[in-house]
């Protein structure tokens, strides 16, 4: 019977699987941390090196923009003044990898654009990552969150970013459930295949509703791929999904 790799593995000291591990490509890394806890608690600290490597001195980086808009009619202007057009510009700082999901986990951290594509302190109030809802009728408000790919230059500088993704939060939905449950943490995907999903909280005040985006995260697949070849991994998930 032909050895696997995985097998071949399993018999060596461990000192020298991990030397090994050192030497596969980013990809046949992942591939072999979706193997066993074994494996994966191995190459999660090679993995998270590389990948904070590629950031601080690639320049590759997740970012994240929320707008909020308003649909009045004109008797409401004066609400779409006060509610509409906010925006968190939210950059992906790598804090950890889920050793169960080898999930990559972001901390959303605010743009600092004064200084550059690179993040700035939060604010006590945090207010600088967070959309408001109106309390008593945000059904004319919609958020929309678009999800980017980007690259910066060593002058922190944005070279280029592509929209990987765009999804709409139902702020009816969140408003209904805060003024039910009170305050609540929840998770939305970009897309389908959930490989990237933002996670946020909601806070209700006495005349407003807070939407504070806290975490991003990415299957390690998809962050590679978009290194290697940005259009790939939507491209195989369309033909499989074709007729």
């Amino acid at each position: 019977m032909q050895a696997t790799l995985e097998g071949t593995f399993a018999t060596l000291p461990v000192e020298i699987t991990h030397r090994l591990l050192g030497i596969l490509s980013d990809r046949d890394l992942v591939c072999m941390g979706r193997v066993n806890s074994w494996y994966r608690s191995m190459m999660v600290p090679i993995l998270m090196e590389r990948i904070s490597h590629q950031m601080k001195n690639d320049g590759w980086r997740i970012y994240v923009n929320a707008t909020s808009q308003f649909n009045f009619q004109d008797e409401q202007a004066t609400l779409a003044e006060f509610w509409g057009h906010q925006e968190a510009k939210l950059l992906g700082e790598l804090c950890d990898i889920n050793q169960d999901t080898l999930s990559l986990e972001f901390d959303a951290m605010p743009l600092d654009e004064d200084h550059g594509f690179r993040s700035g302190p939060l604010t006590e109030e945090e207010t600088c990552r967070s959309i408001l809802l109106p309390r008593t009728d945000p059904r004319h408000v919609e958020v929309d969150v678009s999800l980017y790919f980007a690259k910066i230059g060593n002058d922190q500088r944005l070279e280029r970013a592509n929209v990987m993704g765009i999804m709409t939060l139902g702020a009816r939905d969140i408003c209904h459930r805060a003024l039910v449950e009170g305050q609540f943490r929840n998770s939305a995907n970009f897309g389908n295949s959930g490989d990237v999903s933002v996670q946020y909280s909601v806070k209700p005040s006495s005349s407003s509703i807070r939407i504070e985006f806290q975490t991003i995260s990415a299957s390690p697949e998809w962050w590679l791929c978009q290194i290697d070849n940005p259009y790939d991994f939507y491209m195989q998930y369309i033909s499989e999904h074709s007729i």
